[in-house]
Parts: structure tokens; C-alpha cells; sequence
């Protein structure tokens, strides 16, 4: 009767042991994913690394938190654009996107004597840098100008129409295009020169 009580002891000793283990177990939380952002900022010499994060896999990461990140910003003698995901920042990152891998994003600044078109599109400006005020390169427009360069989201190019006016009442081809023969006013800051352009997408 002594060995069976014991025997029934040690066995009750185990189980409380083996709830104690699976209790700990529940409380481990799972590892969290990440991933690496870096940003490189590109300007008249090659682009060099001027950031590097680790988040959450899923989250967003825009333009705001990098400036944010970098404690300088916008000071009257620096404007950002971005993200880019090449270095010739031509091919614009959806910031609406979650990132759900590594990346690499890249910046480039507006400068003294650089040319900016607004392209304004459903109430909100999309920005892409014509030339950065070192090049003197005169490059013609395309349709991805605005799609690709500045836009950087899935959209029917075959229904955009583009305008000189905010009445939408001036359409104005802007392929094949420079800044000087864009038929539209120049308007700008001290800092660079603008041309504002408006999109519509025709049903």
C-alpha cells in the first residue's frame, strides 16, 4: 500500500511539473519578422547609404518617417522625392505598400536651379524631379513620367488625359515634351522651378 501511494505521488509530482512546462510554453510570444529598409541618397556623385532600419514584415514605411529619421527634412534649401526603387529614380515605391522583404529605396533632392513638374492627380500633387539643377540633360516626357516616375501605382495609361489648367479646359500633349515646350506657366519657389500639370482619368 506504501509503494502505491508513493508511486502515486511521483506520478502526481510529474504531471504538476509537465502543466508547469506547458504553462511557460503558452507564454513565449512567437518570434516577430523583420526586415531590412535601406535608403541611399542620390545626388551628382554615386548614391551612398544614408539609412538603415530594421521593422516589422508588413508595415509601411513612406517618405515622411525617413525625413523624419534623418532630422532634417524640407528647410528651405532641401526638398526629398521618393521612395525610388532604382537609382535613376524612375520607378516610384507605393508607400501604401506593406514591406514584406528587404528593400533598397532611393532619394533624390531638389537643389538650387532644379525643375520640378506637379503633376496633381485626384486632389494631391505627385512630384517628379525634370532635373536636379546639376544636369543638363534635356530629356523629353513620357506617359511614365507621370506613371512610373511620379505616380508609382497601377493605373489605365491608355484613359490619362493631361491639362494645363486646374478647369481641365486646356488638354495638352505632354509626350515627347521638354520642361521649355510643356505649354504651360512656370511657377516655383526660390529654390527651383515648377510647372504644374493636371491629370484626369477618362472613363
Amino acid at each position: 500500500m506504501k509503494k502505491f501511494a508513493i508511486l502515486l505521488t511521483i506520478l502526481s509530482l510529474i504531471a504538476c511539473i509537465g502543466c508547469v512546462f506547458c504553462a511557460c510554453d503558452e507564454d513565449v510570444a512567437p518570434e516577430t519578422e523583420t526586415v531590412t529598409i535601406t535608403v541611399y541618397e542620390v545626388g551628382t556623385g554615386e548614391p551612398h547609404k544614408s539609412l538603415e532600419i530594421t521593422q516589422e514584415k508588413g508595415k509601411t514605411y513612406c517618405l515622411a518617417q525617413y525625413v523624419d529619421a534623418m532630422d532634417r527634412g524640407m528647410d528651405g534649401t532641401l526638398q526629398r522625392f521618393g521612395f525610388f526603387l532604382d537609382e535613376e529614380c524612375t520607378q516610384k515605391f507605393d508607400e501604401e505598400n506593406a514591406v514584406m522583404q528587404d528593400v533598397q529605396f532611393y532619394v533624390i533632392s531638389a537643389t538650387y536651379c532644379s525643375k520640378v513638374i506637379h503633376f496633381i492627380f485626384d486632389n494631391h500633387t505627385y512630384c517628379y524631379l525634370y532635373s536636379d539643377g546639376f544636369s543638363e540633360e534635356d530629356k523629353t516626357l513620357t506617359i511614365d513620367s507621370f506613371v512610373k516616375s511620379a505616380y508609382g501605382k497601377e493605373i489605365d495609361s491608355s484613359k490619362l488625359c493631361f491639362f494645363a489648367d486646374e478647369e481641365l479646359s486646356q488638354q495638352i500633349d505632354i509626350v515627347g515634351k521638354t520642361f521649355s515646350t510643356l505649354d504651360v506657366e512656370i511657377s516655383g519657389t526660390f529654390l527651383y522651378t515648377t510647372k504644374n500639370i493636371y491629370v484626369k482619368l477618362i472613363d
